[in-house]
């Protein structure tokens, strides 16, 4: 009787020896995973990238951007004298923007979104924003090309040839167009809700990455009042 024992508790042993492992992948691998899936999939979605932080090294006209909005002298001289700097952080259709210096704020935005309420030194804004493309003209989505034909009195390997340069120089003007038309940064509107004006910002990043040419101008509801604009250089100091 103990033999059989021994026996039957030997074969159970060898039993479990050889039935394998189950594998189990940890429920924050997973978590982890779909994170970096979802994060992978908004970076494609992306036409620009504009994460970094940017100070301020250049001002032209800014005194007259903040005089034209009815800023105290006092408060205008100091900040066209500030270095301030701008935190981005981008991924997907979302936008942050912190901003450090005389004004701090951040601010999160959707482009393409819901409008934002924004409040600077009590001044009520709402802003929306929206991708800038390298010129302001639209895409026009009818243009089109009419084929050419082959004429039946020109020879094959001239018609031919022709209708290769033709392909040509519709692929070089298509390329044309889609860089004039490529996204090189955001634009965000923002209405002064008991102001009577609006503020076009323009954040164009520069082709080689380096630096942020920011672009403002006010347009007042009253058309006696001109068009003020100021145009902000910053420069990339961190990733």
């Amino acid at each position: 009787y103990m033999s059989l024992r021994y026996y039957y508790s030997y074969l159970s042993q060898q039993a479990q020896q050889k039935e394998p492992a189950a594998s189990t992948i940890p429920a924050s691998s997973k978590v982890e995973a779909v994170s970096s899936l979802h994060e992978q999939e908004a970076e494609e979605s992306q036409p620009i990238d504009l994460t970094g932080r940017f100070q301020l090294i250049e001002n032209h006209n800014f005194e007259g951007l903040l005089q034209a909005q009815g800023v105290p002298w006092f408060l205008v001289s100091a900040a066209n004298k500030a270095r301030p700097t701008h935190r981005i952080v981008h991924r997907g259709c979302s936008v942050q923007i912190q901003i450090q210096g005389i004004i701090e704020s951040e601010t999160h935005y959707q482009v393409n979104g819901p409008p934002v309420e924004t409040n600077i030194r009590g001044r009520l804004f709402r802003d929306t924003v929206t991708y800038l493309k390298r010129t302001d003209s639209s895409w026009d989505e009818d243009r089109c090309s009419s084929g050419s034909s082959t004429p039946a009195e020109t020879d094959h390997e001239e018609s031919k040839q022709q209708l290769e340069d033709q392909q040509d120089e519709k692929k070089e003007e298509d390329d044309n167009v889609k860089e004039e038309h490529s996204v090189v940064g955001i634009q965000t509107y923002k209405r002064a809700v008991n102001d009577g004006y609006t503020i076009r910002v323009e954040r164009r990043l520069t082709d080689d990455k380096t630096q942020i040419i920011m672009s403002s101008t006010v347009q007042f509801d009253d058309p006696q009042k001109e068009i003020v604009r100021a145009k902000q250089i910053f420069q990339r100091i961190e990733d």
